[in-house]
């Protein structure tokens, strides 16, 4: 267990470690706010979802008490000349098509628990695939169904 006189690097975020909140009563009021769902999977969250959106991971500085992380919100030209992300959209999309083909009535945490994807991953694909007309969802979030009219 990394503790507060522990140094953090790279190495030991990016790998599974326990984590120990610096001031467990803030932190457990914060969870019992419904503020955060848990601690000690902020950095794995941060890699999916830079991954899901196509972007590179951030960049870790150590700034002698703490790390710094840098996030490129915006691909450089020469990424967004690649289509690495555009593929990877793709097989997500397709994957989430498949998944409400099985099951219509699935919901988008369980999709996003199924694919290892945030469900703000699946919401962002989700838009896109009824702004193409190859889903739409009948009825309301809850006892509604998704309806694929594209494979």
């Amino acid at each position: 267990m990394l503790t507060n006189t522990e140094t953090w690097t790279l190495e030991k975020l990016t790998r599974p470690h326990t984590s120990k909140p610096f001031n467990p009563d803030i932190a457990n009021t914060f969870f019992r706010a419904g503020k955060i769902e848990s601690w000690g999977h902020g950095i794995e969250k941060m890699l999916r979802a830079c991954e899901a959106d196509g972007l590179p991971k951030p960049a870790y500085e150590d700034e002698g008490i703490g790390l710094t992380l840098k996030f490129l919100t915006h691909l450089p030209p020469q990424l967004n000349e690649t289509p690495a992300s555009a593929k990877s959209s793709g097989k997500s999309s397709g994957k989430i098509v498949v998944l409400m083909q099985e099951q219509a009535t699935i919901s988008i945490p369980e999709i996003a628990a199924k694919l290892g994807l945030t469900t703000r991953a699946i919401e962002k694909q989700i838009r896109q695939l009824k702004a193409d007309g190859v889903i739409h969802r009948v009825g309301p979030a809850k006892g509604g169904h998704w309806k694929v009219i594209q494979s």
